[in-house]
């Protein structure tokens, strides 16, 4: 029983180190970042690539790619729309959602009859993207902070990170809390809000704006973040 227990003791204090997960390592100051973009690298200089050939590297992380169809905003769309780990799903609608705001572009496009109303229309899908996600993010928040035995919603500005993680939050959230039942399809609902937020309009920038008014009638608590 005592030698069950000392080896118990033994396994946690020399084991237990080796178990501990990738993501709590710290690199050292001196390790550069990695550069693995080709339009990055085309830009440094020779004195970027000397440094970089003969100074230690961190480890390029695994959500980023070399690759030319790799686009940062779009892989992390993506992992929003993810569940279950079932990423080849997760692509596959936001293909789907590709293809059907092309395709309404393109019926749009069709309908015009001068060539400059045709020429103003955006085709690609991934800028409008973007373009919508930037009219959906907010600048500043709400936060509930107590003072004094009352509670305060007090206006908070918001990092860049996080104002595009509830961008996507928002339109995610708008798509799923449609009505039962559900006639039309995910990727149909979600392509024509991101349509709406690109032309400023919709659930999620009346969303966005509703949050913005709230924070400028609570302005005169913006002093409760301190202290």
């Amino acid at each position: 029983m005592l030698v069950q227990n000392c080896s118990r003791i033994v396994s946690r204090i020399v084991l237990q180190p080796w178990t501990t997960s990738v993501r709590t390592l710290v690199w050292p100051k001196e390790f550069l970042d990695p550069v693995f973009r080709k339009e990055k690298q085309e830009a440094m200089g020779e004195e970027e690539f000397k440094q970089l050939a003969f100074s230690p590297v961190r480890a390029i992380r695994s959500n980023v790619s070399s690759s030319v169809f790799y686009d940062s905003t779009m892989f992390r769309l993506e992992s929003h729309i993810l569940r279950e780990g079932k990423r080849q799903v997760a692509r596959d609608l936001l293909h789907k959602i590709y293809a059907e705001i092309k395709q309404t572009q393109m019926e749009k496009m069709r309908s015009c009859k001068s060539e400059e109303e045709k020429a103003a229309i955006e085709l690609n899908p991934i800028v409008i993207i973007k373009e919508a996600l930037e009219n959906m993010k907010p600048v500043v928040i709400t936060k509930s902070i107590k003072r004094g035995g009352a509670t305060y919603q007090v206006p908070h500005p918001v990092t860049p990170k996080y104002s595009e993680y509830l961008a996507i939050k928002w339109l995610l959230n708008s798509v799923k809390e449609r009505p039962k039942p559900r006639k039309e399809s995910f990727y149909v609902v979600m392509a024509r809000e991101i349509l709406s937020a690109y032309n400023n309009e919709g659930k999620v920038v009346k969303k966005k704006l509703d949050v913005h008014r709230q924070c400028e009638a609570n302005k005169a608590y913006a002093h409760y973040r301190w202290g």
